[in-house]
């Protein structure tokens, strides 16, 4: 009770205070512009912005390497979801981020992270831009072996998503370490933004994930263009066909 009067009488003292003092009215007026044709262009900010556009444009025609065919999103397996986890999964090994001989290495991805397909010809650095245009972080985490059914469940409720390193059928996510079996953990590779648990992977949110310290889109960019020409084929690692 002691503590309610004593703050009650600094409250109407400050209210006092601030109650003696000169007011304003402030009025404040707003309007719509529409953006159209009236809108005349600022000639001294176009010329200022030229240099600015031309270098960037000229960093995104770099070329990198070249497609012998269009790479397009597929479900549930498709040339450009296969072609760009294996390149994350294999360059993160390469890498020694971790100890990737210690547990098996999986790989995954979501197709809608893969903004835009990569065409035939040249790839440029806009090319990977367009694919991967969010600022993802590469990530990995040590997952128990038990958690396999629930990614699998996640992959087949989702019509399918990339992935390296394993294949999915309609009983199980089969990982192409044949010792598997043998481990008590796996490796997983993937975007903070799944690890995070989005884009319905709620499994992987209960657990840890470390930085691997680039971006999916760096790590494209570098890797891409140590490629001459990027080549890719359907392997199979999706087989939703039902034993008869």
């Amino acid at each position: 009770m002691r503590f309610f009067v004593k703050n009650t009488f600094i409250v109407l003292a400050i209210i006092a205070v601030f109650s003696c003092q000169k007011s304003r009215v402030v009025v404040m007026q707003s309007r719509t512009v529409s953006v159209n044709a009236s809108i005349q262009e600022n000639q001294q900010l176009q010329l200022f912005l030229i240099p600015f556009q031309d270098s960037l444009k000229q960093s995104m025609n770099q070329v990198l390497s070249y497609s012998l065919e269009n790479l397009e999103r597929q479900q549930p397996e498709g040339k450009l979801g296969n072609f760009t986890v294996d390149l994350l999964r294999n360059a993160i090994i390469e890498r020694g981020v971790f100890d990737a001989g210690k547990f098996p290495v999986l790989a995954i991805l979501n197709n809608g992270g893969l903004r835009s397909p990569i065409l035939a010809g040249d790839v440029t650095v806009g090319s990977v831009f367009k694919l991967m245009p969010f600022d993802n972080e590469v990530v990995f985490m040590r997952l128990p072996f038990t958690v396999l059914p629930a990614l699998h469940e996640v992959l087949i409720s989702k019509g399918g998503e990339p992935i390296s390193g394993g294949s999915v059928n309609h009983e199980s996510i089969q990982l192409s370490d044949t010792a598997a079996m043998r481990q008590d953990s796996i490796w997983l590779i993937t975007s903070d933004y799944l690890a995070q648990g989005n884009d319905g992977f709620e499994a992987l949110r209960k657990f840890e994930y470390q930085s691997a310290q680039i971006l999916l889109r760096e790590l494209l960019l570098e890797e891409i263009a140590k490629k001459d020409t990027i080549r890719t084929t359907i392997d199979g690692r999706w087989n939703l066909n039902k034993a008869e």
